[in-house]
């Protein structure tokens, strides 16, 4: 189910500013620990007013953004798997994070 949801600046992919703050990273960090086997999505979402090919572009580094997070924070970076898509309205600008408890073949198709 989701863990977590990161909300970027328009245009951007640094890490918002009260990330650490609000819990939610740490609680990714634990479920990760906790769940050894398991596999973590980071779905990386656009800005709405992005070409498909630039919110492509800046989805992948905002997943990669908050994976670098993780990583650093003790999570298995094997656990991570970054998905990148274009704007879909309710997830714009956002890196919602996924988990599932043991490791999984995963299929993305759009």
């Amino acid at each position: 189910g989701q863990l977590a949801a990161l909300t970027f600046a328009k245009g951007s992919a640094a890490l918002p500013a009260d990330c650490n703050e609000t819990g939610e990273i740490a609680g990714v960090v634990s479920w990760a620990a906790e769940h050894p086997d398991g596999l973590i999505v980071l779905a990386g979402h656009a800005d709405p007013e992005a070409s498909q090919a630039q919110g492509l572009r800046i989805s992948v580094r905002r997943a990669k953004a908050v994976r670098g997070l993780l990583v650093a924070a003790g999570t298995n970076p094997e656990q991570i798997v970054i998905a990148a898509f274009d704007a879909d309205g309710a997830r714009d600008r956002s890196v919602v994070i996924w988990g599932t408890p043991a490791q999984r073949d995963v299929v993305a198709s759009r």
